[in-house]
């Protein structure tokens, strides 16, 4: 799939529509060098996994 950065819109009427919307102002973030703080469990497990 492409990678967007964005929201999903729903409209529920007689049936349900979905559409992708870019919103002005929004930054990718990339969590590798907080992962540990953030979940410092998983990010455990998975270097844990990669290491082998």
């Amino acid at each position: 799939g492409e990678r967007l950065l964005g929201a999903v819109v729903l409209e529920f009427g007689d049936t349900v529509t979905s559409e992708i919307v870019a919103i002005p102002g929004m930054t990718v973030h990339v969590l590798d060098d907080v992962v540990e703080e953030v979940y410092p469990h998983e990010a455990r497990k998975v270097r844990g996994k990669v290491a082998s």
